[in-house]
């Protein structure tokens, strides 16, 4: 029930961050014709093995929100310790794990990202075996509220 209450409490955050910086934004136009795409943005994890992963945002240009799943091998892997990554820093991050095989992620930051770097670590502190972990369930958002 608490989980549910929190997952509600942090989507309408996430709309009322968005809306708020969609209200500042001008309409501008005329500007410079645009520029070639950049690389695919993405999430990877990277194992540092002993039960040890970072979570690694890619080519996260212009991304303000950003909401994903890590889902692991409940029987191999349990006890997870999530601790914010450095790249986003300054954003407002929340993590549940209260599900034993997810943990799912919530962040919004008044500045967009740019570039790539480490969005979380995770930590289990018990760990057996060779286990799968994968981020599913990613949805990415701009400034203005739009999908990337």
């Amino acid at each position: 029930m608490k989980f549910m209450k929190l997952e509600k409490l942090l989507k309408a955050m996430i709309v009322l961050v968005i809306t708020a910086f969609m209200w500042g934004c001008g309409g501008g136009g005329g500007g410079a014709p645009s520029t070639p795409a950049t690389p695919a943005t993405s999430l990877t994890i990277v194992s540092s093995g002993g039960g040890q992963y970072s979570v690694q945002g890619n080519n996260l240009n212009g991304v303000a929100a950003l909401e994903f799943n890590l889902v692991y091998d409940s029987s191999t892997l349990s006890s997870p310790t999530v601790t914010q990554g450095d790249y986003i820093s300054g954003a407002l991050f929340e993590s549940n794990a209260l599900t034993p095989g997810t943990i799912s992620f919530y962040l919004v930051s008044t500045t967009p990202f740019s570039g790539t770097g480490q969005i979380a670590k995770v930590s289990f502190a018990e760990h057996t075996g060779t286990p799968a972990v994968t981020v599913t369930a990613v949805k990415m958002y701009n400034l203005k509220g739009d999908p990337i």
